[in-house]
Protein backbone atom coordinates (compact mmCIF):
# COMPACT_ATOMS: atom_id res chain seq x y z
CA UNK A 1 0.00 0.00 0.00
CA UNK A 2 1.20 3.22 -1.35
CA UNK A 3 1.90 5.82 1.67
CA UNK A 4 0.34 8.71 2.51
CA UNK A 5 1.07 11.81 -0.17
CA UNK A 6 3.29 9.04 -1.65
CA UNK A 7 3.43 10.78 -5.66
CA UNK A 8 2.55 13.91 -4.45
CA UNK A 9 3.65 17.51 -3.78
CA UNK A 10 3.56 19.87 -0.87
CA UNK A 11 -0.16 20.91 -1.68
CA UNK A 12 -1.52 17.54 -2.36
CA UNK A 13 -1.83 17.22 -5.91
CA UNK A 14 -0.56 14.63 -7.64
CA UNK A 15 1.66 14.98 -10.85
CA UNK A 16 -0.72 14.07 -12.77
CA UNK A 17 -3.38 16.27 -11.74
CA UNK A 18 -0.31 19.04 -11.38
CA UNK A 19 0.02 18.48 -15.50
CA UNK A 20 -4.08 18.27 -15.90
CA UNK A 21 -4.21 22.12 -13.73
CA UNK A 22 -1.42 23.64 -15.86
CA UNK A 23 -3.37 22.06 -19.23
CA UNK A 24 -5.58 24.43 -18.44
CA UNK A 25 -3.57 27.36 -19.19
CA UNK A 26 -4.00 28.95 -22.55
CA UNK A 27 -0.61 31.59 -22.24
CA UNK A 28 -1.91 34.52 -23.02
CA UNK A 29 0.15 36.51 -19.89
CA UNK A 30 -3.31 38.78 -18.68
CA UNK A 31 -2.89 37.01 -15.17
CA UNK A 32 1.09 37.93 -15.40
CA UNK A 33 0.09 42.27 -15.51
CA UNK A 34 -0.12 43.98 -12.36
CA UNK A 35 -3.50 44.56 -10.78
CA UNK A 36 -4.58 47.68 -8.60
CA UNK A 37 -7.58 47.22 -6.33
CA UNK A 38 -10.17 50.04 -6.16
CA UNK A 39 -12.04 50.01 -3.18
CA UNK A 40 -14.07 46.49 -4.85
CA UNK A 41 -12.80 47.11 -8.09
CA UNK A 42 -9.73 45.09 -9.45
CA UNK A 43 -8.18 46.77 -12.65
CA UNK A 44 -5.56 44.78 -14.84
CA UNK A 45 -2.77 46.95 -15.80
CA UNK A 46 -0.88 47.01 -18.64
CA UNK A 47 2.49 46.49 -16.97
CA UNK A 48 3.50 42.76 -17.30
CA UNK A 49 5.95 41.17 -14.32
CA UNK A 50 9.14 41.87 -14.28
CA UNK A 51 9.47 37.86 -15.08
CA UNK A 52 7.00 37.59 -17.91
CA UNK A 53 8.27 37.01 -21.01
CA UNK A 54 5.92 39.15 -23.55
CA UNK A 55 7.28 37.57 -26.86
CA UNK A 56 5.93 34.40 -25.42
CA UNK A 57 3.60 35.03 -22.55
CA UNK A 58 5.70 32.57 -20.00
CA UNK A 59 7.28 33.30 -17.10
CA UNK A 60 11.02 33.27 -17.02
CA UNK A 61 11.38 31.90 -13.25
CA UNK A 62 8.15 29.63 -13.33
CA UNK A 63 9.44 26.96 -10.52
CA UNK A 64 10.04 29.80 -8.41
CA UNK A 65 8.21 32.28 -9.00
CA UNK A 66 6.39 32.95 -5.42
CA UNK A 67 10.03 33.48 -4.11
CA UNK A 68 11.29 35.89 -6.81
CA UNK A 69 7.63 37.60 -7.26
CA UNK A 70 5.63 37.94 -3.85
CA UNK A 71 2.73 39.18 -5.57
CA UNK A 72 2.30 36.11 -7.91
CA UNK A 73 -0.50 34.25 -6.66
CA UNK A 74 -1.57 30.79 -8.09
CA UNK A 75 -4.77 30.59 -10.35
CA UNK A 76 -6.65 29.01 -7.24
CA UNK A 77 -5.82 31.68 -5.75
CA UNK A 78 -6.12 34.31 -8.41
CA UNK A 79 -9.59 32.58 -9.00
CA UNK A 80 -10.81 32.99 -5.53
CA UNK A 81 -9.72 37.16 -4.96
CA UNK A 82 -11.42 37.96 -8.81
CA UNK A 83 -7.94 38.59 -10.82
CA UNK A 84 -8.07 36.60 -13.62
CA UNK A 85 -10.20 37.69 -16.71
CA UNK A 86 -13.88 36.35 -17.39
CA UNK A 87 -12.25 34.40 -20.07
CA UNK A 88 -9.85 32.66 -18.18
CA UNK A 89 -10.31 28.78 -18.25
CA UNK A 90 -9.43 28.85 -14.68
CA UNK A 91 -12.95 30.72 -13.68
CA UNK A 92 -14.66 29.52 -16.69
CA UNK A 93 -18.47 28.37 -15.43
CA UNK A 94 -18.00 29.36 -12.49
CA UNK A 95 -21.21 31.12 -11.36
CA UNK A 96 -20.97 34.79 -9.84
CA UNK A 97 -17.82 35.24 -10.65
CA UNK A 98 -16.69 39.09 -11.11
CA UNK A 99 -13.95 39.35 -13.23
CA UNK A 100 -11.70 42.62 -12.75
CA UNK A 101 -11.77 45.24 -15.87
CA UNK A 102 -8.85 45.90 -18.10
CA UNK A 103 -7.54 49.31 -17.71
CA UNK A 104 -7.07 50.29 -21.57
CA UNK A 105 -11.00 49.47 -21.27
CA UNK A 106 -11.15 51.74 -18.78
CA UNK A 107 -9.58 54.86 -18.85
CA UNK A 108 -10.96 56.65 -15.79
CA UNK A 109 -8.78 54.17 -13.80
CA UNK A 110 -5.39 55.83 -15.48
CA UNK A 111 -4.29 58.59 -13.11
CA UNK A 112 -4.49 55.64 -9.98
CA UNK A 113 -2.72 53.47 -12.06
CA UNK A 114 0.03 55.69 -13.43
CA UNK A 115 0.52 57.20 -9.36
CA UNK A 116 1.34 53.81 -8.79
CA UNK A 117 3.42 53.02 -11.97
CA UNK A 118 5.01 56.41 -12.87
CA UNK A 119 7.21 54.29 -15.60
CA UNK A 120 3.87 54.60 -17.67
CA UNK A 121 4.24 58.48 -17.91
CA UNK A 122 7.74 58.29 -18.99
CA UNK A 123 6.40 57.68 -22.37
CA UNK A 124 7.07 54.44 -22.06
CA UNK A 125 5.31 52.11 -24.88
CA UNK A 126 3.30 49.35 -23.40
CA UNK A 127 4.70 45.92 -24.03
CA UNK A 128 3.87 43.92 -26.66
CA UNK A 129 1.63 41.29 -25.04
CA UNK A 130 -0.33 43.90 -23.14
CA UNK A 131 -3.06 42.76 -20.86
CA UNK A 132 -5.69 44.14 -22.89
CA UNK A 133 -4.23 42.69 -26.54
CA UNK A 134 -4.32 39.23 -24.90
CA UNK A 135 -7.65 39.28 -23.55
CA UNK A 136 -8.95 40.80 -26.53
CA UNK A 137 -7.36 38.12 -28.98
CA UNK A 138 -8.67 35.26 -26.65
CA UNK A 139 -12.22 36.69 -26.78
CA UNK A 140 -12.08 37.10 -30.86
CA UNK A 141 -10.62 33.61 -30.79
CA UNK A 142 -13.75 32.31 -28.66
CA UNK A 143 -16.50 33.69 -30.95
CA UNK A 144 -14.49 32.87 -34.47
Amino acid sequence: MAKKGEGQNAKGKSAEARQAHEALCRRCGVCCHQKVRFGDVVVITDVPCEFLDTATNTCTVYPERFVRQPLCSSADVSAATGTLPDDCPYVAGRSNYVAPLLLEDHPEYEPGVNALFPERLAGLKKPPGSAAKCSRNLRRQRKG
